[in-house]
């Protein structure tokens, strides 16, 4: 049970300490506050590290076998090659939140990855390479 002290203080079961609200996630919407949720974390992880590494693990096996099927429907929009080998994302707008190979490798969700890929223009490895050389 949790429930608020006043002059912006709450209190919680968990570690049973006045807390101020901003000591909450979402300014006090949260049971328990950030130092408890960073603890039970903490020990939820080192309980569950073997499990948690191969669901990772599993979530990026599964995005890069998306991401290549995906990029073998792709081609080059210049010169036309198709090959998913050589297809890469150039940027053109300003607003580059991270590389699309990153976020695949690193296991961002599809939404996010193609979300980022409205950003992008599909070039070959040449082209693109050649799109920056003429930037430089």
């Amino acid at each position: 049970m949790h429930y608020v002290i006043g002059n912006g203080m709450k209190c919680y079961t968990r570690c049973d300490k006045e807390r101020l609200l901003t000591e909450f996630h979402r300014e006090g919407q949260h049971f328990w506050c950030k130092f408890c949720v960073k603890e039970y974390d903490h020990i939820r992880h080192e309980k569950n590290a073997v499990k948690i590494r191969a669901q990772k693990k599993a979530r990026i096996k599964r995005i890069r076998n998306w991401y290549r099927e995906y990029k073998s429907n792709l081609f080059c929009t210049r010169c036309t090659v198709s090959h998913p080998a050589v297809i890469e994302f150039h940027h053109v707008s300003g607003d580059k939140t991270e590389c699309i190979s990153i976020m695949v490798l690193a296991g961002y969700g599809i939404d996010r990855i193609l979300e980022e890929m409205q950003k992008c223009e599909v070039v070959c490895s040449n082209c693109h390479k050649i799109e920056h050389w003429k930037e430089s």
